[in-house]
């Protein structure tokens, strides 16, 4: 998924998409520190494809 055209995007947004993702081949692009961070707190890692 590519993140680098989204102006807005809510830390609520993290906890939905996480499940979704978890133990599925993604790839999360264009994300900043604070959304890598908080993607992190709920186990998955963006800069790491699986």
């Amino acid at each position: 998924m590519d993140f680098s055209r989204v102006r807005d995007f809510q830390d609520a947004a993290v906890e939905v998409l996480t499940p979704a993702l978890a133990g599925r081949a993604h790839r999360l692009l264009g994300l900043g520190p604070h959304q890598v961070h908080a993607f992190r707190c709920f186990g998955l890692f963006p800069e790491r494809p699986r």
